[in-house]
Formats: C-alpha cells, sequence, structure tokens
C-alpha cells in the first residue's frame, strides 16, 4: 500500500483532523491535504507528520499490515474491535443454547426409546 494511503488511514482511524496535523505542522489544511495525496511529499514529511500523530515513520510504512485493505475505514479499530468481541460474545451465548438444546433432545430420544437399557419396539 502506498505511504500516503497510511498516513490518511491512521490519521482517520486516531480521529485526527487534518487542521490538528496542518497546525502541528505550521502549515494550512489545504497544503497537509496536498501531502496526504502525494507520495512524494508525504515522504519528506514523513517525521513530522508521524511526530505529530504520535507514532513512528515506520509504524506508518507499516500500517497496512494492520488494517483492512478498504481505502476509506468505516470504524475506527476500536469499534471493529468492540463489534467483533460483540459478536463473538453472540456465538458463544448461541453455541450454549444449542448444546442445551441438543442435551435435551438426546435426553427426549433415550427417554422414548429405551426402557431399561434395551431398545423399545414402537
Amino acid at each position: 500500500m502506498l505511504l500516503h494511503k497510511n498516513v490518511k488511514r491512521f490519521r482517520q482511524d486516531k480521529r485526527f483532523s487534518q487542521e490538528n496535523i496542518a497546525e502541528e505542522l505550521h502549515m494550512t489544511q489545504a497544503s497537509y491535504s496536498r501531502i496526504e495525496s502525494s507520495e512524494t511529499l508525504c515522504t519528506r514529511y514523513l517525521p513530522e507528520i508521524a511526530k505529530a500523530l504520535n507514532t513512528t515513520p515506520e509504524d506508518l510504512r507499516q500500517y497496512h499490515r494492520y488494517t483492512s485493505e478498504a481505502d476509506v475505514p468505516s470504524e475506527t479499530l476500536e469499534e471493529r474491535l468492540a463489534h467483533q468481541m460483540e459478536l463473538n460474545r453472540n456465538l458463544i451465548e448461541e453455541n450454549r443454547f444449542l448444546k442445551a438444546q441438543v442435551e435435551y433432545m438426546q435426553s427426549v430420544w433415550h427417554h422414548h426409546h429405551y426402557k431399561g437399557g434395551k431398545l423399545s419396539e414402537k
């Protein structure tokens, strides 16, 4: 993935605005926007951008490895994690419910088909 896309995604995931970063870099928002859309400019300003985002240049270079391939994240990483954890809790609860149903069905089947350890004829 291109560096400028990593920088943009990281900034968005951390909920920084372009204005926030532009102010840290002592430039206008429009100037910063051009940096996020140009690989060459992004590389030139990478140390300053990383400092403004409270991270390292290397983390920004590798950020695509820790995120999905979507160009614009619809949720932050924290929101995605919370959502995934909720899905996991729901699946665990559904699994418990289904296990209880299986156990109940087995007990009903055994009760109706076995008498004294022998299979009854029906």
